[in-house]
């Protein structure tokens, strides 16, 4: 029969270890953020910054883009954009401030051009575009499903860091100028997420609360972050949607539309002040049977 001492003490584990071990049961990526406005990226700036003590450019390894130029495909580090050091810390420059791979410069992969060369994209709305984004070992791949069935893959060369990527961010972004017909919007959906702990897990279901979709309406800039990402591979799944109105030509000078999926190296974030709690009261339980137990050893001498 357990002692009092001991029911004490395994109640004491069960209180600071009972979160760690509900977590693990549960390995499935959860929705840390989401905001939609004109002043998202700000906002989110002082998220990343306030959380995980990380801003967003040093912790990009590699982001997937499709855009209304010629800015589609996969973008990772570069001697230009700097590599992730061994601390953690990591490039100085957005990726996709510099040229996708393809050019000769970094991998290999098929590239076949801008959304303006396709004229079901300039004519009407709600277009769906697949998209796959994907680590496989050392490399990663990004992959766009064009309207009327051209299909463009972009494959990274190997690097150790890809594989320090613990979460992923969906940014969404629609403009139409003054003097333009103004766009419905853009919307990423369909999302579904593979990796080594759980399989085809419906990303929609987390974003219920905002319409189970990343959604930017016109002159905002829409960002969700995904925390949990286990180690090794995984596939992210969705669908690029454009929508507008009256034939507004994605090609129109000035116009600004496009989504990115970011794959971030962000630190374990602080716990909650209730899981905090929940382990204080733990390891006070703790010490308590301990004390008990020392007692009760004097009392039998």
């Amino acid at each position: 029969m357990k002692t009092s001492a001991q029911n004490l003490s395994a109640l004491a584990l069960t209180l600071a270890l009972g979160c760690g071990a509900a977590a693990q049961a549960n390995a499935t990526v959860a929705l840390s953020f989401y905001q939609s406005g004109t002043t998202t990226d700000v906002d989110y700036e002082n998220f990343l910054n306030s959380t995980f003590g990380a801003g967003l450019t040093p912790t990009e390894r590699f982001v997937g883009q499709v855009s209304g130029n010629n800015s589609n495909g996969l973008f990772v580090p570069t001697t230009a954009s700097g590599f992730p050091a061994p601390d953690g810390t990591g490039v100085t420059s957005a990726l996709t401030n510099h040229p996708p791979v393809g050019n000769g410069t970094n991998g290999g992969g098929s590239v076949v051009g801008s959304f303006a060369t396709y004229t079901a994209w300039t004519n009407g709305g709600g277009q769906v575009v697949p998209f796959s984004l994907s680590r496989s070992g050392q490399t990663v791949t990004y992959t766009l499903a064009y309207p009327g069935g051209a299909t463009a893959t972009w494959t990274s060369a190997t690097a150790d860091y890809f594989g320090q990527a613990t979460s992923f961010e969906l940014r969404a972004r629609s403009v139409a100028p003054s003097g333009h017909l103004l766009s419905d919007g853009f919307t990423i959906d369909n999302l579904k997420f593979t990796d080594t702990s759980v399989t085809n897990q419906n990303v929609d279901s987390l974003l219920s609360a905002h319409g189970s979709q990343v959604y930017a309406a016109n002159g905002d800039t829409t960002i969700a972050l995904f925390t949990g990402v286990a180690p090794g591979d995984f596939t992210l799944t969705g669908d690029y949607v454009l929508q507008w109105t009256n034939n507004d030509n994605i090609t129109n000078p000035g116009r600004t539309w496009n989504s990115q999926v970011k794959a971030l190296d962000l630190p374990t974030a602080a716990p909650e002040p209730s899981t905090w709690a929940m382990m204080m009261i733990g390891f006070a339980v703790l010490g308590f049977a301990a004390q008990r137990k020392k007692r009760q050893a004097r009392a039998d001498v």
